[in-house]
């Protein structure tokens, strides 16, 4: 039986499940970390299987496959961790955990804090797109075929913090530009105002092109396709007589 969301289809003399599969786990928080965090931290990077939802960070010690029948709550007891820190290693993921997607990978151990935030600045590899933030810790360098949904994926990160870090970017990322450092790990910003809206559609990276140079004419010429000083329809409109033949 499935209660409905006002719970008004309870049988009398039926039995319900009030809790999971081997009771509910006590989470211990170690010492120094966030509350956020209830897992030691993976001490190398983990191969990053195909089948990874997403968003989700890179920066991953260890990833769980999704079977079915599983929910957020058994993800994050199974593997230690809280499920707030699942969110935050997976940040797709809902508030209800209405979108866990069974057959696909899912970070479960964070490489590093991933409430970290770097106190020292990284200047620019290469030139940055007007406007972009000065107070960068991380940079990437685009490349032929990315796109901002790609940037996004390898850094987990939302498009309202990219747009935040590089407000150069237009609202669909159709200017991205190759060979330009932008910036992926800024000031910190509310990602989570992004979190659940549909993505902009996205273009691939193009090449930096120079400006287009207006075309020369003489002073005082007409657009293209006006009718000629002699034409018999312009002396009609300005009033002017036949034009005598020579």
């Amino acid at each position: 039986m499935v209660l409905d969301d006002y719970c008004s289809n309870l049988i009398v003399d039926q039995n319900i499940c009030v809790g999971p599969p081997g009771g509910i786990k006590e989470f211990v928080t170690i010492p120094g970390a966030t509350v956020t965090k209830t897992a030691t931290y993976a001490t190398i990077t983990a191969s990053r299987p195909a089948s990874v939802v997403s968003g989700t960070t890179y920066k991953c010690g260890k990833y769980y496959l999704v079977q079915p029948g599983d929910y957020c709550e058994i993800v994050a007891i199974s593997n230690d961790i809280s499920f707030a820190l699942l969110r935050k290693l997976n940040p797709q993921l809902d508030e209800k955990c209405s979108n866990l997607l069974s057959g696909y990978h899912y970070c479960v151990l964070p490489y590093e804090d991933p409430s970290k935030t770097s106190s020292t600045t990284v200047q620019a590899p290469t030139s940055t797109p007007s406007g972009t933030t000065n107070t960068c810790y991380e940079w990437y360098v685009v490349q032929s075929g990315d796109s901002c949904s790609k940037i996004q994926d390898k850094y987990a990160i939302q498009f309202s913090q990219l747009k935040a870090w590089n407000p150069d970017l237009n609202d669909n990322c159709t200017n991205l530009l190759l060979g330009v450092a932008y910036c992926v790990h800024g000031p910190d910003t509310p990602a989570a105002q992004g979190a659940g809206k549909r993505e902009p559609r996205q273009s691939p990276a193009k090449e930096t092109a120079s400006p287009r140079k207006r075309s020369e004419g003489a002073a005082g010429g007409v657009p293209v396709g006006w009718p000629g000083v002699d034409s018999p329809r312009y002396r009609k409109i300005m009033g002017l007589g036949p034009k005598d033949e020579i």
